[in-house]
C-alpha cells in the first residue's frame, strides 16, 4: 500500500502519506492553531494541496474546501460547501432555501453578507477555508471581499489557507493595492 501511494499523483488526506514535508506540516498545523492567514505558492505538483488537507486533518478543525478547478465561480463554490444538502438555483443568483439571493457578479452588499453568509457560519468553530488553485477563480473582486468580510467578521472562527501556482495572478491577493477591499 505504501509502495502504490509513492506513485499515486493524487492529493493526499493522511498526514502519513506526505513525505520529507515534517517541518512545513507543522509549521502549517502551528499556523492554523494561531488563526494566522496562508498562502502556498509554488510550481504546479509540488504538494501544496496535500500539505493543507494533512494540515487540515492534523489540526483537528472543521475544513471548508473550495477548488476552483471544479467551480471557478468562488460565491457559488463557497456556498454549495457551506450548506451541501441544500438545492441550489443557479440562474444569475444563488438561492439559499429562507435566505435572500446573493449576487455571483462583482457586486455585493454587506446587508447581503449579513444575511446570508454570516447566517451560513453563525455557531461554525474552529474552521479552515481551504481556497485550493485560488488562481482559477474568475472574480476576484468578489473574492477579495468575501476574505475582507471573513477578517472583518469572522477572525476567530474562520482562517483561510490559500493555495496556488500562478503567482501573478494571486498577487491581488498578496500585495493588495488602495481600491482592495482586502488593503491595509
Amino acid at each position: 500500500m505504501l509502495l502504490m501511494s509513492l506513485f499515486d499523483t493524487s492529493p493526499k488526506h493522511d498526514p502519513k502519506l506526505l513525505f520529507s514535508r515534517e517541518k512545513e506540516l507543522a509549521d502549517l498545523v502551528k499556523y492554523i492553531q494561531e488563526k494566522r492567514w496562508t498562502i502556498l505558492i509554488g510550481p504546479r505538483r509540488v504538494g501544496k494541496t496535500s500539505l493543507a488537507k494533512c494540515a487540515i486533518k492534523q489540526s483537528g478543525h472543521q475544513p471548508i474546501i473550495l477548488d476552483a478547478r471544479e467551480n471557478t465561480n468562488f460565491t457559488d463554490n463557497l456556498l454549495q460547501n457551506l450548506t451541501p444538502n441544500s438545492n441550489f438555483q443557479v440562474t444569475g443568483n444563488i438561492t439559499v432555501p429562507n435566505m435572500p439571493y446573493i449576487s455571483i457578479g462583482a457586486s455585493y452588499s454587506k446587508q447581503v453578507l449579513k444575511k446570508t453568509l454570516d447566517n451560513i457560519l453563525e455557531g461554525r468553530k474552529k474552521t479552515v477555508l481551504l481556497l485550493d488553485e485560488a488562481q482559477w477563480f474568475s472574480n476576484r473582486r468578489t473574492l477579495t471581499m468575501m476574505l475582507a468580510h471573513l477578517y472583518d467578521y469572522h477572525y476567530d472562527t474562520v482562517t483561510p489557507i490559500i493555495t496556488g501556482s500562478a503567482v501573478g495572478v494571486l498577487k491581488s491577493i498578496l500585495e493588495p493595492d488602495n481600491k482592495s477591499p482586502l488593503f491595509g
